[in-house]
């Protein structure tokens, strides 16, 4: 148990420990500047060096003797400081060990060896002394998390252990309110208080006319316009305002909607003609709104805007929901989204059938591209502040001032305004501006910053801002099938090969994807992916899923896997209930074997795969039959358009189960995400070292029980006793299974560090010791790429991969007897053969 926690705590120092200091200087024997290290990080048991260099050559030697080289990367900023002397950047990784190095450089045909201890011995302590007592805590946490998952199996439990323990290889969502999703027939908050619209014009004038059409065909409650003209360098601008406000007044024939026109002597900038306008607005004692010159309002906006005001006389400001607003985006918080035209009108109408109960939502501060402004706080503070020049971080400024005075600032989710960020001022003068206000802010407002990530972090806007999301992927779509994954919470080659189809399907057609996720806290996570940025959150049942995902009319759903999921027997049900009719396409890529065993990777009890034997075990599937189990989730089968295998033997287990979906069955292989570097066999110095080579057999990937953990202890100890053959492993190992100390244990790596890892640690051969029959082994298939000698069990997809490859050595795989053993005398044979090679090799020489 104690070496259990032991190796669960090094997983949690690996992913949590990270200590940054100064780095130095690098000079030569006369003390000339050859390079510089930036930085010295320690991650967990490792330590990188982040710098640059003029010399030829520089690696990081360990007290062990391991070295890492530096990748030939170029620096334009080092180049340009030195002459345009090419210049290499470099960032090494050594295990820590003992905390002394050695920076071997190669400068000017001359060796140069610099001896380093980087990080000081206390610093290290004392930041392994907190990592412990953080991981005391959280332990402590998840002990009930923990005693729920050893008793019952339960993935919920398992995932919440993870999570705590900040180890969960997926994003974890924040929660959802289901009271904030639209039910369908909620009457939309809006009053009739007459409101004055302040709008700012400088230019924008391919923007202006629909603007103005917008307020004058949107606006649902009495208004007065205010439009100050700040000396537009558009010649065009001014005529044209006035010949409009003349028209209007013409065609309204009364005082109901009246438009003033106020022309600036000279340009006085956003906050001084904001200014000029609030006193403009002033003897008329209305509410006003601050309205961006770039600002599309839908149909109904006004009254929906000013309603918390009109209900809470201790709202200072309210702010509505865009595509760019900061804190109020859509679909990602603080993230800028360019609209076509007619989506925004789109979005608005799911907005306001938002629930108008939840939509007084306090925010750190409103912004001001449309934002209302109660008039009783504007008679406290009745301007901007001019400090902050032509504008930007004013009403920042403003809200801040009034949050002193007990106003409080609150988002409007049921309303939606396009906002085409920039167009007033342009979006270079818009990024100086930020940068420089923003010191004012900072500089005035210490807490606000830190206000604003807090909000950020907690996002009470989450749920709105979901639903919203959502109808913005529909209309992105336009008319093309949104596609709506199921996948689980666990990581590994399943879900990559989703990331990477998403990340295409982004990339080539322009659509944004949305992951149904289980396994997790809550039953179900959803997540919508556009491009690098997503937008998450989590709810508890099938019900809420569904009103959330309303929006879209058109879907392509598709099964990825659905292991740990907290009802796995309704889960085929829940599924289906997403078609939304006849025309809805279903796939199902087989990434596990669910539909056929609720054992999902068809391992026994004793973790042995017996073909098609599994049982149902744990949670809402015990004491269900095979037969039951087959019933419920061959639904999915029947109602499937394309069944995808990624094996030849995933196919032929799964048309053992369901032989009827031999027609609509796909073989397609996947395809490596990165191009793996072929290494090939060790090299040998002399025939001899044949025989008596000294074998390093690594095992890659992470390892748990059936990717064969129980298996590699037991092999560890057989091989023991074998002088010339050693074992690590490439990844990290599942706590529960203590490896002897005689196997060195890496942790995480990177594709693109294997070549220099294969040669740091001299590794000869790769061992697959996976014990289910995968569907399709991505490890597997990086380990055969390098052509170094790759040994597996002949099951399943890796079986298939090393079968059929020149450098694959299969492993017997019997059931009944030791997995282990089996293991131990394929590699032990792989010794023979090197000695049947040398004397044939030696026969020929003599010949």
């Amino acid at each position: 148990m104690l070496n259990r926690i032991r190796n669960l705590y090094l997983r949690y120092e690996d992913k949590h420990l990270e200590l940054r200091v100064s780095g130095f200087q690098l000079v030569d024997a006369d003390g000339t500047l050859i390079g510089n290290v930036d930085s010295v990080i320690l991650k967990g048991r490792a330590v990188e060096f982040h710098g640059w260099s003029r010399s030829e050559r520089i690696s990081l030697i360990s007290r062990v003797g391991q070295t890492s080289t530096v990748p030939s990367l170029f620096r334009k900023d080092v180049r340009a400081a030195f002459g345009g002397s090419p210049h290499v950047g470099f960032c090494l990784t050594e295990a820590y060990g003992n905390g002394s190095f050695t920076l071997s450089l190669r400068h000017s045909e001359a060796d140069i060896a610099l001896h380093v201890r980087p990080i000081a011995r206390w610093r290290r302590l004392w930041s392994l002394t907190v990592m412990k007592l953080r991981f005391v805590t959280a332990l402590s946490a998840a002990l009930p998390a923990i005693a729920k998952w050893a008793l019952f199996k339960d993935f919920a439990a398992r995932h919440r252990v993870k999570t705590i323990l900040g180890l969960q290889p997926i994003h974890t969502a924040s929660p959802l309110d289901p009271q904030q999703v639209p039910h369908g027939g909620q009457p939309v908050a809006t009053v009739a208080e007459p409101i004055t619209i302040i709008l700012p014009v400088y230019n924008a004038f391919d923007l202006l006319p629909e603007v103005l059409e917008r307020v004058v065909a949107h606006t649902d409650v009495p208004w007065r316009l205010v439009v100050i003209e700040d000396c537009s360098t558009d010649q065009a601008v001014r005529p044209w305002l006035r010949q409009w406000a003349a028209d209007h007044a013409a065609v309204q024939g009364d005082d109901s909607a009246v438009v003033d026109v106020l022309e600036n002597a000279e340009n006085l900038g956003f906050i001084k003609s904001v200014n000029r306008g609030l006193d403009h607005a002033r003897p008329n004692g209305q509410h006003v709104v601050l309205l961006n010159s770039d600002a599309l309002v839908p149909a109904g906006w006004a009254g929906r805007l000013i309603a918390p005001i009109v209900q809470d006389a201790g709202v200072a400001t309210t702010t509505p929901m865009s595509n760019d607003a900061e804190i109020f985006s859509v679909p990602v918080i603080c993230e800028r989204r360019d609209l076509q035209p007619g989506q925004a009108d789109a979005i608005d109408k799911v907005a306001r059938n938002l629930p108008p109960a939840k939509t007084a939502i306090q925010v750190p501060t409103g912004v001001g591209f449309c934002m209302a402004i109660n008039r009783r706080f504007l008679k406290k503070i009745p301007h901007l502040d001019t400090a902050f020049g032509r504008g930007y971080g004013e009403e920042v400024d403003w809200c801040q001032k009034v949050r002193a005075l007990g106003g409080r600032h609150v988002a409007v989710p049921n309303l939606f305004v396009e906002h085409r960020g920039g167009a007033s001022f342009g979006s270079f003068e818009k990024r100086k501006l930020i940068q420089k206000n923003n010191e004012i802010v900072a500089s005035r407002y210490p807490d606000y910053d830190l206000d604003v990530q807090r909000f950020i972090k907690a996002d009470p806007l989450g749920t709105a801002r979901m639903v919203l999301a959502i109808a913005w992927v529909h209309e992105l779509a336009a008319g093309r099938a949104v596609p709506i994954y199921l996948a689980h919470s666990m990581g590994g080659g399943a879900d990559i090969y989703l990331e990477q189809k998403i990340q295409n399907s982004w990339s080539e057609d322009g659509l944004a994807s949305v992951i149904l996720r289980v396994g997790g806290d809550r039953r179900w996570q959803i997540e919508i992916i556009c491009g690098e940025s997503r937008c998450s959150g989590t709810l508890d049942y099938i019900e809420d899923v569904q009103r959330v995902l309303a929006p879209i009319g058109r879907r392509a759903i598709v099964y990825s896997c659905g292991v740990g999921d907290h009802s796995p027997l309704t889960l085929p049900q829940d599924l289906l209930s997403l078609r939304v009719s006849e025309a809805c396409r279903f796939e199902i890529l087989v990434h596990d074997y669910f539909m056929i065993s609720p054992s999902y990777t068809l391992l026994d009890d004793n973790g042995v795969f017996h073909g098609l034997r599994g049982k149902p075990q744990g949670g809402d599937v015990a004491g269900t039959s095979l037969q039951t189990w087959q019933a419920q989730w061959g639904q999915l089968v029947d109602h499937a358009d394309q069944v995808t295998v990624f094996s030849q033997s995933s196919q032929d287990l799964f048309l053992a189960t369901y032989p009827e979906s031999a027609a609509k069955m796909l073989l397609k292989p996947h395809q490596l995400i990165v191009d793996v570097p072929h290494i090939g066999p060790p090299a040998q110095a002399d025939l001899a070292d044949l025989a008596d080579q000294v074998r390093v057999v690594a095992v890659l990937g992470n390892i748990g029980f059936h990717k064969g953990a129980a298996v590699l202890c037991e092999l560890a100890e057989l091989l023991k006793s074998e002088k010339n053959i050693s074992l690590m492993v490439l990844g990290d190992v599942d706590p529960s299974y203590v490896l002897p100390k005689s196997v060195y244990v890496h942790g995480a790596y990177a594709l693109e560090d294997l070549e220099a890892l294969v040669a740091r640690f001299q590794i000869t051969d790769w061992l697959i010791p996976s014990i289910w029959p995968e569907t399709f082994s991505y490890t597997t298939h990086e380990a055969l790429a390098t052509g170094m000698p790759t040994y597996a069990f002949d099951i399943g997809g890796q079986g298939d991969a090393v079968g059929q490859a020149d450098n694959g050595h299969l492993i017997p795989y019997f059931g009944d007897m030791g997995l282990a053993q089996s293991m131990q005398q394929a590699i032990l044979a792989q010794r023979v053969a090197n000695e049947e090679d040398r004397l044939g090799l030696e026969m020929k020489v003599n010949e």
